[in-house]
């Protein structure tokens, strides 16, 4: 029997979309309340980023299967550097990023701790004048070698970012991604349950994305922090409202899918939250803790006619205040959204 052969090609492609992808979530996050859109391999680079201010970031992603070792390091750089150099020319720019999990980019043994063990982001001019240096010659060398303008290149708006990145076992791997949109969203007050769940969607977003080409709005993030959120226990709400088993099996059966679709209706859950501010500012409850339920009782007729039409039968009342209730579960963490995220 012959010895089997790794493809470390293969390996080594299906490495740089993960690592590009990932990169892409990790950096996203610091700065998502400003983000309009991402996109990774776009049409200019591996990943580029457009903000609400105007702002556009683009980032030249490079890693290696094998992130300690120096071999290819000056290789990835010089081919970062072209392509940056080239984007410079052909679009305006915030930020050209060169971003890597080599844990010594620039393979100065004397600047080992600059880089490795932790995520780092750097502006060229806070860079070791030797490393500053290295940059300069590099860019002039594949400048000229490239024939390519450096009219438009500004090495005040050059940075170097490193993500480690590297490990056959998830945990290892995503591990900094992960505890970077784990602060996120415990900041929104979201529980470990629903942090785990929607990183594993934004993962799949990201990383699993079989057309190795992604263009995600910042609303698309948004959506996907509701949906996961608004996974409540649907049994909390019948025995609250004292339905039986009979008609809870009824109301899934013949309404699951409306349900889902009017508890992320964008119009709806702002009406239901700007009302329900309204009536609590009016003091219109007894206490707050009661205050869902009777908001529910007191408007379920108006929201039945606005949802239903004329289309009302012996479910649509029950329906109706199982919305809003859905709603209204999640509306902290809707508001916190919106103020976190810039909805």
């Amino acid at each position: 029997m012959g010895n089997r052969i790794i493809d470390t090609d293969a390996q080594a492609s299906a490495l740089g979309w993960d690592f590009q992808s990932s990169l892409a979530l990790f950096y996203i996050i610091d700065d998502i309340k400003k983000l309009e859109k991402v996109k990774v391999e776009g049409k200019t680079e591996d990943i580029e980023l457009e903000y609400h201010t105007g702002e556009k970031i683009y980032i030249q992603a490079k890693s290696q299967l094998d992130p300690f070792s120096n071999s290819n390091a000056d290789k990835h750089l010089r081919n970062a550097l072209k392509a940056l150099i080239n984007t410079s020319q052909k679009c305006e720019y915030t930020h050209l990023i060169y971003g890597t999990n080599i844990s010594n980019p620039f393979v100065y043994k004397g600047f080992n701790q600059l880089f490795s063990g932790y995520p780092t982001n750097y502006s060229f001019n806070e860079l070791p004048n030797k490393i500053k240096e290295k940059i300069e010659k590099n860019i002039i060398k594949v400048a000229s070698e490239e024939k390519l303008s450096l009219e438009l290149f500004n090495y005040d708006k050059l940075r170097i970012i490193t993500l480690p990145f590297f490990g056959d076992h998830d945990d290892t791997r995503y591990r900094f991604v992960k505890e970077k949109v784990f602060v996120f969203l415990s900041k929104i007050g979201l529980n470990m349950v629903e942090a785990n769940r929607i990183y594993k969607v934004f993962l799949l977003d990201f990383t699993k994305n079989a057309s190795k080409s992604i263009h995600i709005d910042k609303e698309d993030l948004a959506w996907t922090i509701i949906v996961c959120a608004l996974d409540t226990s649907d049994d909390e709400f019948f025995d609250e409202f004292d339905l039986d088993i009979g008609q809870q099996d009824e109301i899934e059966r013949r309404y699951e899918g409306f349900i889902d679709r009017k508890t992320l209706d964008f119009s709806l859950l702002n009406e239901v939250e700007q009302h329900f501010k309204e009536m609590h500012l009016k003091k219109c409850f007894t206490i707050n803790r009661t205050a869902p339920k009777e908001f529910i009782n007191r408007t379920v007729d108006y929201y039945e006619k606005k949802i239903f039409f004329k289309e009302s039968n012996d479910l649509t009342k029950d329906v109706t205040k199982f919305i809003i209730w859905k709603i209204l579960k999640k509306r902290k963490l809707i508001l916190r959204l919106s103020k976190e995220v810039g909805l």
